[in-house]
């Protein structure tokens, strides 16, 4: 609770909570019972679609990559291993992960986003 305790009371409205209340909001988050409130359970009971932070994340990384010269194109293409304008499902997972989108996301989470990604369900993810 510790963590989770500091969060809550830097968050505005938060900060007249007794440790009983704290107790109480973390079961209610602890949605797997594991006994830990990971970010996906915290955003789902915000209401928030994580697979939409996920998407600004990865916008505001690879704009940064831009601005060091590292064009999205290329590293697409660097992945697209057989140069057919697609990588897969898997490919794009471990692309995004050297990029450091996926921290403290679960793997679940990281399917639901790609899944998104694939616009046309074919189980790859094309470069347009």
């Amino acid at each position: 609770v510790g963590e989770f305790e500091r969060a809550l009371r830097e968050l505005a409205g938060f900060g007249a909570l007794s440790p009983k209340d704290v107790a109480d909001l973390a079961k209610k988050f602890d949605k797997d019972g594991d006994g830990t409130v990971s970010l996906v359970e915290f955003m789902e009971y915000l209401g928030k679609d994580i697979t939409e932070m996920l998407e600004q994340k990865l916008r505001r990384v690879l704009v940064k990559a831009e601005e060091r010269g590292a064009y999205i194109k290329d590293i697409f293409d660097e992945f697209d291993k057989d140069k057919g304008g697609s990588i897969s499902l898997e490919e794009m997972e471990q692309v995004l992960g050297k990029l450091n989108v996926f921290n403290n996301v679960s793997e679940e989470e990281v399917r639901k986003f790609l899944q998104k990604l694939d616009k046309d369900k074919s189980g790859s993810i094309e470069f347009d």
